[in-house]
């Protein structure tokens, strides 16, 4: 293939993963948007064509760029580094794609889909966000919530880098080698889906559930995205939370959700809120996450409240580099969660949705609705919500997301969105009922964990012997 059409094709991919991306996932074409590259790659694979990986990366990350251009004041270091960080990674997993066609043929769709599932996971083990990942955009294909509770967002990754990779072998390299491949990955991809909704824990009874959103203020917003925090503001936002939240509790909701930085509450009046929200959910008889600011001490957190009035505190674990980690500080706990009855509510905080280990761990002790109170910017909503859905197939229980500026979700066990509504700048005061599973039992990937990292190392490793073993035999010749 001459170079100027393999750059084309690598471009052509750009341009597609960009379109996938740039408004609102679309998985069809997300799937497809790299098999240009990928062909021309294995085309070109003997050229060490490192080149075509660098210009889809520069290309198809663009959106990384356009957060930062829509929202102004978002930290550029850090927008550069992770755009830096995406392309550089494009790079590498195209890389194996190259070598293990070169030495190993008939394993370089499998090798390639081994480098993009291991480059994933390590991510989430050295502290950064799994934000863009081959399978985030494919969420609202159903049939994938079955292979992430078998296997979670890395089997998910592994299935959709597998799929290109093949239809990418059969156009660039027709022959046996690619048939047996292609065959070989119909039946993992066949097998993963249909095994993986075996392995969803049995639903009980449903509950209601209902996540709210208030307008605010546009004055007191600009205060608050200032940091100036007053009391007066405070009392009138809360009082428009309690006033949804019963809302929400007259149209049967039994749990209420509200979003992130619902409230920023300053030192004076902490115990006031704490009082007010405790107040409110025993008087309504609702379960109450409430996403606040403690303002006075950097916390980024969520109170959940009983109606008989018992109270945790969950404080986010991870928080936005740059805009909030210059001023707030993580808590250690993976979780918050707290018994109502015989219902186990869990919570973690937006950006936390992006780090799939604290909600195992939130399932392993039992929990069966995990509220995610979040808060969006401008440019991101669609995306930040994509991945919400495999969280809760991945572990199978019910998921409130109540968002600020942005996607508010009900997703049910098996990943399904039961309902959603967008912050238009109007109150939102979502409602719907939710089966929820029993306590004990877990999904497979629940209950192993990320078993898709180690069989992506053993395939990586089989290439690397295949290649060894090619390079003797080429010697010995």
């Amino acid at each position: 293939m001459r170079r100027d059409v393999a750059a084309a094709l690598a471009l052509a991919s750009g341009l597609l993963a960009l379109a996938a991306e740039w408004w609102a996932p679309q998985p069809v074409l997300a799937w497809l948007a790299p098999v240009p590259v990928l062909a021309a790659t294995l085309r070109r694979r003997a050229d060490d064509p490192w080149w075509l990986a660098l210009l889809f990366g520069l290309v198809a990350h663009v959106p990384v760029l356009r957060w930062a251009w829509l929202n102004p004041g978002w930290p550029v270091g850090a927008t550069l580094g992770a755009y830096a960080g995406l392309v550089g990674l494009k790079v590498a997993q195209l890389e194996v794609l190259a070598k293990a066609a070169r030495n190993v043929p008939a394993l370089a769709p499998a090798a390639f889909a081994a480098a993009v599932t291991l480059s994933e996971w390590l991510l989430e083990e050295a502290g950064l966000a799994l934000w863009w990942t081959w399978g985030a955009p494919l969420a609202t294909l159903g049939w994938l919530h079955g292979v992430s509770a078998l296997g979670g967002a890395y089997l998910v990754s592994f299935v959709g880098a597998l799929g290109a990779a093949t239809l990418a072998a059969l156009v660039a390299l027709p022959g046996r080698a690619s048939a047996v491949s292609a065959a070989a990955a119909v039946l993992v991809v066949a097998g993963a889906a249909v095994t993986g909704r075996y392995f969803h824990p049995d639903l009980g009874y449903t509950v209601s559930v209902a996540a709210i959103v208030q307008r605010l203020d546009p004055a007191i917003a600009e205060r608050w995205d200032a940091r100036d925090v007053r009391h007066e503001d405070t009392l009138a936002v809360l009082q428009g939370y309690e006033r949804l939240t019963r809302e929400a509790a007259m149209r049967g909701a039994s749990i209420v959700v509200w979003p992130e930085y619902a409230v920023l509450v300053g030192g004076k009046d902490l115990r006031l809120w704490r009082d007010r929200v405790r107040r409110l959910a025993m008087e309504s008889a609702t379960a109450v996450v409430a996403g606040f600011i403690d303002a006075a001490n950097g916390g980024n957190r969520a109170m959940l409240v009983s109606p008989a009035g018992h109270v945790a505190t969950y404080t986010k674990q991870f928080l936005a580099p740059g805009i909030e980690s210059a001023w707030q500080h993580p808590g250690s706990d993976p979780f918050g969660a707290l018994l109502i009855g015989d219902l186990r509510v869990g919570a973690r905080i937006c950006y936390d949705a992006e780090y799939p280990a604290g909600f195992r761990a939130a399932r392993h002790v039992g929990v069966q609705v995990m509220a995610i109170p979040s808060r969006d910017w401008r440019g991101i909503e669609a995306a930040h919500a994509a991945p919400v859905p495999y969280r809760a197939s991945e572990n199978g229980f019910a998921v409130v997301r109540a968002t600020r500026g942005g996607r508010s979700l009900i997703v049910d066990p098996h990943g399904g969105i039961v309902a959603q509504a967008d912050d238009d700048g109007g109150d939102v005061v979502l409602v719907a009922d939710v089966p929820v599973p029993a306590q004990s039992g877990a999904t497979l990937y629940g209950r192993v964990g990320n078993w898709p990292a180690v069989l992506a190392a053993v395939i990586l490793a089989m290439a690397l012997l295949g290649a060894m073993a090619g390079r003797r035999r080429r010697g010995a010749a």
